[in-house]
């Protein structure tokens, strides 16, 4: 577990700088750690991704919500004076 937040540390920029040193060296000497951190940071953007088309699919429903429903009629109206 501690090499898991020393990479997590290590990609999301919070070593100190003597550190971060320290981690580039031992990813040059360790191919396993090299491979463990790439994996990690593909995982991160991984949720990353999908935690953006899950918020944009959220927004979209809102949306259709918000501009379909009659009962936000006076919103839709506020909207459209809006942006005329």
């Amino acid at each position: 577990m501690r090499e898991t937040e020393e990479i997590e540390r290590y990609l999301n920029g919070s070593l100190k700088p003597e550190d971060r040193f320290v981690m580039e060296a031992k990813m040059l000497i360790s191919t396993e750690l090299h491979e463990k951190s790439r994996w990690q940071q593909m995982t991160y953007k991984l949720i990353k991704t999908f935690g953006r088309k899950q918020l944009k699919h959220e927004i979209k429903q809102t949306e259709d919500l918000l501009f379909t429903e009659p009962e936000f009629a006076a919103f839709q109206q506020k909207i459209s004076i809006l942006f005329k």
